[in-house]
C-alpha cells in the first residue's frame, strides 16, 4: 500500500524493511498492511503476498525452503484476499453513543454493521468520517486535538496500529482514498484559515502533499481519473464539481437553484462504475449521471446526508436526522439505489453518523466467543 510498498526482508532474528517500486499484483507479492512511513512500527502480525518476479526466481534458486514457504503463505493470502473481500462488505459508522437526553447509550466509537442491520459490533478504534481502504487493511478518519486542530489519522481496525498522516496545526478533513489505495485527497484550511476550503493529494503515507483546486468534501472516481467535490468557485451557490486528479478540466455539474431552489448541494459519491454520483441538496439525498444530466431525487425527507454506495451498486446507506431541535438524532439507513425499501438499520437512541460502506472490518475482526484473529498468518519475530 501507498506509493512505495514495502517488501519484506526475513532475516534469522529480525525483519527489516525497505522500499519498493513494486506497483501491480503480478509483479509485486510482498506486502504489509502498514505505509512505508510506518514500516518500522513494531507489530507481530505481517502479512506477505509474495516478491517481484526477479526476487523470487532468485529466492527459489537460492533458498527454496524459504521460496516454498513464502509462495505457500501468499497462496493463503491471495485466496483469503479474493474470497473475503469479494463477497463480505459492512457499513462503517460513528456512534457519539448518548441518545438525545445525554443518557449513554452504547460506548461512542467506531461501529460495522451488515446492511440489514445484524452484526452490529464496536471496533476497537475510532476516527471520525471513517473510509476503508480499497483492501480493507487501513480505515482512514479523522481527530482533532481541538475545534480548530483536526488531522487525518490511519488505523488498523483491530486498533494496533493508528499514525497521523498529516499532522499539521491546520484543519484537514474528509479524507478519501483513490481506488488504488496509494494516494489520499483531503479538505484543508492550510491555505485560507477559515473552514477547510482547499482540496489537497498526498501518498498514503502521508508525504508528497500538493494542493489540488479550490473547494471541500472530495471523493474519488473509481476509475481513478476524477474527483468530485463541492464547491462554490464559480460565481453562484455551492454545487458539485469535477476535477481530473492533475487539477485540470474542472467543471460544474449542478446549479442548486434547480430543479428545488435550495442553495447547497454536497457530499458527492461516486456509484462504482463511476458513471453516477450521489449527493446531497439540503437535507436530500438526490443521484445524477457523472456529466450532471438526469439529476433525480431519492429522499423527500429533510436531513438525509453523507450518502455512500454499496459495492455492487444496488443499494445507498446514508445518515438521516430524526427529530428537530434539541430531540433531533441520526440513525444509518440503507435504500434502493432507485430510492425504494428505505430502511433504519440502526434505529437507536444514540447518535450514528458518517456511513461509509466498505470491507475494513473484515480483514482484522475477531469472533465474539473465542475472539479469535481472522488473520491469514503471522511471522513472529524470534525471541
Amino acid at each position: 500500500m501507498g506509493s512505495g510498498i514495502a517488501r519484506l526482508e526475513m532475516e534469522q532474528t529480525h525483519l527489516s524493511m525497505t522500499k519498493t517500486g513494486c506497483r501491480t499484483m503480478p509483479s509485486c507479492f510482498w506486502t504489509t498492511l502498514r505505509p512505508p512511513r510506518i514500516s518500522s512500527l513494531s507489530s507481530r502480525e505481517v502479512l506477505v503476498m509474495a516478491a517481484n518476479v526477479t526476487e523470487a526466481v532468485t529466492l527459489v534458486k537460492t533458498q527454496p525452503k524459504r521460496a516454498a514457504a513464502v509462495c505457500f503463505v501468499s497462496a493463503m493470502l491471495l485466496l483469503e484476499y479474493l474470497v473475503v473481500y469479494s463477497v463480505q462488505c459492512q457499513i462503517l459508522f460513528t456512534s457519539v453513543g448518548y441518545d438525545r437526553l445525554g443518557m449513554l447509550f452504547r460506548y461512542p466509537g467506531l461501529y460495522a454493521v451488515n446492511e440489514d442491520g445484524s452484526g452490529l459490533r464496536r471496533l476497537p478504534a475510532y476516527v471520525g468520517h471513517p473510509r476503508g481502504s480499497p483492501r480493507g487493511d487501513w480505515i482512514l478518519g479523522t481527530k482533532g486535538a481541538s475545534d480548530v486542530n483536526i488531522d487525518i489519522y490511519i488505523i488498523r481496525p483491530d486498533g494496533s496500529l493508528t499514525h497521523n498522516l498529516t499532522n499539521h496545526p491546520a484543519m484537514d478533513m474528509n479524507p478519501t482514498w483513490s481506488p488504488d489505495g496509494r494516494q489520499i485527497a483531503f479538505a484543508s484550511n492550510r491555505i485560507r484559515e477559515v473552514e477547510p476550503r482547499d482540496i489537497f493529494i498526498m501518498d498514503a503515507d502521508g508525504s508528497n502533499v500538493r494542493h489540488l483546486v479550490y473547494g471541500w468534501q472530495p471523493a474519488w472516481s473509481p476509475d481513478g481519473r476524477r474527483i468530485a467535490f463541492a464547491s462554490n468557485v464559480d460565481p453562484g451557490a455551492v454545487g458539485i464539481y469535477v476535477v481530473d486528479v492533475d487539477g485540470r478540466n474542472r467543471k460544474r455539474l449542478t446549479n442548486p437553484g434547480n430543479p428545488r431552489g435550495w442553495d447547497t448541494d454536497r457530499t458527492p459519491a461516486w456509484a462504482p462504475d463511476s458513471q453516477r454520483i450521489a449527493f446531497e441538496r439540503h437535507g436530500a439525498i438526490a443521484v445524477m449521471n457523472a456529466d450532471g444530466t438526469d439529476l433525480r431525487f431519492l429522499t423527500d425527507e429533510w436531513g438525509s446526508l453523507h450518502p455512500t454506495w454499496s459495492p455492487d451498486g444496488k443499494q445507498i446507506a446514508f445518515q438521516r436526522v430524526l427529530g428537530v431541535g434539541e430531540g433531533a438524532q441520526s440513525d444509518i439507513f440503507v435504500m434502493n439505489v432507485d430510492g425504494a425499501n428505505q430502511r433504519n438499520i440502526t434505529n437507536d437512541p444514540a447518535d450514528d453518523m458518517w456511513p461509509s460502506w466498505c470491507p475494513v472490518p473484515l480483514v482484522t475482526a475477531v469472533s465474539p466467543a473465542g475472539k479469535t484473529p481472522l488473520v491469514w498468518a503471522q511471522l513472529k519475530r524470534a525471541p
